[in-house]
């Protein structure tokens, strides 16, 4: 077995379980390959050891790896353990080619508490989900490559590995997607399921989380486990009552349960699908009852309310899908792909181009740049509503998590007993790097559409998918029609680069540092060249384990070229640890953008560091201020890819925070990006540089003028009132 299988497997299922983020997890295989692992049995012992990894992180990786008692399936060695249901378990493996694939096992012995005609069926649905799935083949659908019995008896059936991420993480990722790559994803969704149509299938369970886009620009759909045929023969394995599906995208007829369900019931789906892509939420929320209480009964949303720059053809789109009578949706995916085609050409767009995984991140026009939060996906349910509360729940996916959830269960509110959608059951996204790497995604120079020398909007030429997907749709932020306002002028604001919010009560821990500098050297000292000196209070009780912080320990800085924010160890002996991974000394790190990332120093002080992407385009002039002359680095006048870097203090001193202000910040209650601990509102106060001097206002709404930030100048934030001093060494 090639090492390589063996380290793909390891930060795949590091991915894939969330326990890191992209660029984490391929540090942690970088780390791996460099500790000459040959086989399960070395990577085995590297984790029982912990060396270089954080004890928490190889014990929870050690779980995930199969034990030496876990035998072959058939000719496939299992890696990695994805998923464990009541009926069965999926788990990443090396084939005979090896080549990484997916197996899905199927339970020899029926869980407690599942009668024998319960197991039957799941056995059924299994063998013709393998049956199914190998009679599609189509570049737009998900492989089933093979199946079997182990030597146990065990049945299983092999998928193809995917490397890419599935629409769900894609959408939370980006905050929403652009309407042109939104819209290349449906088109190529409704190619592969225009196969299972020509073979009379429905699908029964099209989501988010059932589609990918692998790194040749295809998007696939993955996951037959609950479909139906459509032939008058058909043999059915549904009980009569049962509600089989997820609620979140389900159509009316297959949530009455109606017999003869057809091709339309997936093309309302599709619909819901791209309305997800647009809004970042879906159409319906609330709890089990009320989503499809909804989905029969209330209004299409209207996709504009929530993006105005969406185009009338692709709200028509959702709207024809999402029709409640189902004779007047698109009668099969050829025309909803026609439609989706005429569009796509309207927008300067090529069908049946690859797609482009590096998109633009957001692009929620209409929100003002606001914090955008997915929805939670409902899991897949077969749920009995014929009134018997007794029935218990089929579930349809393997998982096991929702085995006797009653009819009027909240899924929406309930934990799932294990975080997987069925969609890594199906299949297993890989090499997801390029869909988080900061660096891809440059905001300040996305590409825009091809325009003639006039560059009005109906001069637009001709493009891929490949290169529009970088520029489509309207972009998060768009350009300020008039320059943003100072009252008062700046005479008074506080200068410099250093600046401090205290509490007035001097028994109050709470306080934000904020340097206006793209790199922050941090150690133990309180003096030059450090700029943050670390500290674990009280510092009288914790003198003498303080003194195992360097000097100069590392740094953290914005690379203004290649656009990410980066920590810098500076050849520290005690070591960093970066998401629960060592740092080399002298190694230059990335950081996850807008997420927690988490920096251990020295064993000792450990912070959280969040880059906070930019969410507003540069303000070269404030009215009512002379315009910026360029000499300060870091303000709202510049276009770096980030606003802020908020450094927060977890285990020690949690009221306490730091922010690297590269434009702006907001600090205050829930919401805000400084979270203050103990806020009692949701108020928050945006403070920003400008031109080398400090401004502030209320946050929440960008015509409100800005005010010079001047000393002793006290700010609402989160109901705590602090107030604006120079910065100083003492304030550690």
């Amino acid at each position: 077995m090639d090492q390589q299988v063996i380290i793909d497997a390891l930060v795949q299922v590091a991915r894939k379980r969330r326990l890191l983020a992209a660029g984490p997890a391929q540090r942690l295989g970088d780390y791996a390959k460099q500790k000459g692992l040959a086989n399960l049995d070395d990577l085995r012992r590297w984790l029982k050891a912990g060396d270089g990894l954080s004890a928490h992180l190889a014990n929870q990786l050690l779980e995930l790896i199969p034990s030496a008692e876990i035998r072959p399936l058939g000719p496939y060695i299992p890696l990695a353990h994805l998923a464990d249901g009541g009926m069965g378990s999926v788990w990443l493996a090396c084939s005979p080619k090896n080549e990484m694939v997916v197996v899905k096992t199927m339970r020899k012995s029926l869980p407690p508490g599942m009668d024998k005609s319960h197991g039957t069926e799941f056995m059924r649905r299994f063998e013709r989900e393998a049956k199914i799935t190998m009679q599609l083949t189509h570049p737009n659908v998900v492989r089933c490559l093979d199946s079997g019995q182990a030597e146990d008896g065990t049945p299983y059936m092999v998928l193809e590995y995917v490397d890419s991420g599935d629409l769900k993480d894609l959408v939370e990722r980006r905050g929403g997607l652009p309407e042109g790559l939104a819209l290349a994803i449906l088109y190529q969704a409704a190619d592969g399921l225009a196969e299972a149509h020509r073979i009379r299938l429905v699908h029964r369970d099209i989501k988010p989380p059932n589609i990918f886009v692998n790194q040749q620009g295809q998007a696939m759909l993955a996951d037959f486990g609950i479909a139906r045929s459509t032939e008058s023969n058909r043999t059915m394995l549904t009980m009569e009552g049962a509600i089989v599906g997820s609620p979140l995208y389900m159509s009316p007829e297959q949530i009455v349960t109606d017999p003869n369900l057809d091709i339309r019931s997936d093309i309302y789906a599709l619909g819901a699908v791209l309305y997800y892509c647009l809004a970042g939420a879906a159409p319906f929320d609330g709890k089990l009852q009320e989503v499809l209480h909804k989905h029969c009964t209330a209004s299409i949303p209207d996709i504009r309310k929530l993006r105005p720059a969406i185009g009338e053809p692709t709200a028509q789109i959702i709207a024809t899908c999402m029709q409640k009578e189902r004779g007047k949706r698109f009668k099969d995916p050829e025309e909803l792909r026609s439609a989706i085609a005429n569009v796509l050409v309207k927008l300067g767009l090529t069908p049946k181009s690859a797609i482009e995984e590096d998109t633009r991140q957001g692009d929620l026009s209409g929100r003002d740049g606001a914090a955008f939060t997915p929805s939670a996906d409902m899991p897949t349910v077969a749920t009995s509503l014929s009134g018997n509360s007794e029935q218990q729940t089929i579930v349809a996916d393997l998982r096991g998590g929702s085995t006797a959830a009653a009819s009027n269960a909240d899924l929406l509110d309930a934990e799932p007993t294990i975080p997987m959608s069925t969609g890594d059951i199906m299949t297993i996204a890989a090499n997801l790097l390029a869909l988080d790497d900061p660096s891809a995604v440059p905001q300040a120079t996305m590409a825009t559409r091809a325009m003639s020398a006039g560059g009005g909007p109906d001069c637009v030429r001709t493009q891929t998918l490949a290169t529009a997907v970088m520029g489509s749709g309207s972009p998060r932020y768009s350009a300020p029609k008039l320059p943003e306002r100072v009252d008062g002028g700046l005479d008074l604001a506080l200068t410099g680069d250093w600046l401090s919010l205290l509490p007035a009560d001097a028994g109050d821990p709470s306080g934000v540092v904020l340097f206006a500098r793209p790199k922050l050297t941090m150690g133990k000292l309180r003096e030059p060249p450090v700029d943050l000196c670390l500290r674990y209070y009280p510092v009288a009780t914790h003198k003498d384990n303080l003194q195992r912080i360097s000097r100069n320990h590392l740094c953290l800085r914005y690379d203004a070229v290649e656009n990410h924010c980066v920590v810098d160890d500076q050849g520290s002996p005690n070591g960093t640890m970066l998401d629960g991974v060592s740092v080399k000394p002298g190694q230059s790190v990335p950081l996850e953008n807008d997420t927690d990332n988490v920096l251990v120093v020295a064993n000792i002080v450990v912070l959280r560091l969040r880059p906070v992407p930019r969410r507003s385009d540069p303000q070269p002039a404030l009215d009512g201020a002379p315009p910026a002359s360029g000499s300060a680095i870091c303000g709202i006048e510049h276009g770096h890819g980030y606003d802020a870097i908020v450094i927060t203090r977890p285990e020690n001193r949690p009221e306490m925070a730091y922010v690297q202000v590269l434009r702006q910040v907001t600090i205050g209650g829930p919401g805000a990006q400084v979270a203050l601990a103990g806020a009692r509102t949701r108020a928050s106060t945006q403070v920003a540089c400008y031109d080398g001097k400090w401004i502030w206002r209320p946050s929440g709404d960008t015509t409100t003028p800005w005010k010079a930030l001047a000393p002793g100048t006290k700010l609402d934030c989160g109901g705590k009132v602090l107030v604006a001093q120079k910065g100083d060494y003492t304030h550690f």
